[in-house]
């Protein structure tokens, strides 16, 4: 619980921080293996799965961002 809350008060500063989504989402899939209720395990594994897609959407985002700039600064 307590990784939980220093990702969430990260992504409070950084709303956009894709590590912190990535290991939110891993912190997020051992709290649902630790669990026997099966909604609970459904809804972490959800918050999960919808973190990973957020965070691979900002990495590409940011791969993007890294190629225009180079390719403007080369004059490409």
């Amino acid at each position: 619980a307590e990784g939980i809350v220093a990702v969430d008060q990260a992504l409070e500063i950084k709303d956009d921080y894709h590590e912190a989504m990535t290991y939110k989402n891993i912190l997020l899939r051992m709290q649902a293996n630790a669990t026997t209720d099966k909604a609970t395990q459904d809804s972490l594994i959800a918050e999960a799965d919808a973190l990973r897609e957020r965070a691979n959407e900002l990495r590409v985002e940011q791969v993007e961002r890294a190629v225009a700039a180079a390719a403007a600064s080369t004059g490409s």
